[in-house]
């Protein structure tokens, strides 16, 4: 990739950072903007919509990226990547469910990561950022969204309460301002 694509990419991704503005409060709603959804564009990054029966969500990302095929929702691309999967939780709250993930044994996002509070189409979202002592094993965790279902979905005879994506954190607002629910 040249030294122009990745600066028009870098401008892409700071335009749609601006969309969260780093505000742990901040409302990131589309159920009312399904329509727009369908045209979201990011200057200089041309997108493509991830859709999943399996997960029952959409979000959108940048074209370019191709499933990899070791795993069974990952993509990669010259820019970064996403993951998107599953967990049940403990609790009654999704704060209890993140903090469950944080605190696992094995540390995925370090000694002290940092967790922000969000509301994803309607529903409690967070996002967790990695310390920096994150061990090298976990490295493509570089950011989590984790958000709540609004029923409890059963994959495989499991009920889960909660999707998680990793990615790159840039692409964090991308997936965040794009991401619905969607019905089978």
């Amino acid at each position: 990739m040249d030294k122009k694509t990745i600066s028009m990419l870098g401008l892409g991704v700071l335009a749609v950072s601006s969309l969260v503005k780093n505000n742990e409060k901040s409302l990131v709603d589309t159920r009312n903007r399904e329509e727009s959804n369908k045209e979201f564009t990011v200057p200089g990054i041309l997108l493509d919509e991830f859709i999943s029966r399996r997960y029952k969500i959409s979000f959108k990302y940048p074209r370019g990226w191709s499933k990899n095929p070791r795993y069974e929702d990952k993509y990669e691309g010259p820019t970064g990547f996403f993951e998107v999967s599953d967990f049940s939780g403990i609790g009654e709250d999704i704060d209890a469910a993140v903090k469950q993930q944080i605190n696992e044994a094995y540390r995925p996002y370090g000694s002290n990561p940092t967790v922000r509070n969000f509301i994803v189409d309607g529903q409690p979202a967070r996002v967790i950022y990695p310390s920096a002592d994150q061990s090298a094993f976990f490295k493509d965790r570089d950011a989590a969204l984790v958000v709540q279902y609004k029923e409890p979905i059963t994959i495989d005879g499991v009920p889960y309460k909660y999707v998680v994506i990793w990615t790159n954190r840039e692409y964090i607002p991308l997936i965040m301002s794009t991401f619905k629910f969607v019905n089978d």
